[in-house]
C-alpha cells in the first residue's frame, strides 16, 4: 500500500470520486469537485494499492492554531474492516500532530462511533443531523498538552 496525499488533477478526481460515492452518493447529493475544497488548509491523503487507485481517502485541515478537524474518512466497501480507515486515521493524525495540533476534533456519523473509540477518541455530545438521517456525535482527543 501506498500512503500520500493526492497530487495530479487525475489523483484529486479520484480521491473526490471515492469521498463522493462512499459519503453522498447514496443520499442523490451533487458530486464533490475541486470547488469544494477550495480557500480550505486541508491536508488530504489517500491510500492506494500499487496501481495508484484509491482505497481509502480522508483530510485534516486546521479549525484553530491548536486544533485540527479530521473530515471524509472514506473506504471502499471491498476493503472495510481491513485497516484502511486506520491507516487512514493515523495518517492523518501525523500531520496535524506535524503541524502542531493539541486537539483533534471528529463530526462522526454514529455508525462510526466505536472505530474512532478504538483509536483512542471520546464521545464529546451529539452534533448534527446530516441530509435528515445520518446522525452524527462530535468527537475529540487530546494529543498534547
Amino acid at each position: 500500500m501506498i500512503v500520500r496525499p493526492p497530487q495530479t488533477k487525475q489523483e484529486f478526481e479520484r480521491y473526490r470520486d471515492l469521498r463522493w460515492r462512499i459519503l453522498r452518493a447514496q443520499w442523490n447529493q451533487p458530486r464533490i469537485t475541486e470547488l469544494d475544497d477550495a480557500g480550505t488548509k486541508d491536508y488530504p491523503i489517500m491510500v492506494c494499492e500499487v496501481d495508484g487507485i484509491p482505497v481509502g481517502v480522508g483530510r485534516a485541515h486546521f479549525i484553530s492554531e491548536d486544533e485540527a478537524q479530521i473530515r471524509s474518512i472514506s473506504v471502499e466497501s471491498e476493503w472495510e474492516g481491513k485497516g484502511i480507515g486506520s491507516i487512514v486515521l493515523k495518517e492523518l493524525e501525523k500531520i496535524v500532530i506535524a503541524k502542531g495540533a493539541k486537539r483533534i476534533i471528529i463530526h462522526a456519523r454514529n455508525n462510526a462511533i466505536e472505530f474512532y473509540r478504538k483509536n483512542g477518541y471520546k464521545a464529546v455530545e451529539p452534533s448534527y443531523t446530516l441530509f435528515g438521517e445520518i446522525e452524527h456525535t462530535l468527537m475529540g482527543k487530546i494529543i498534547r498538552t
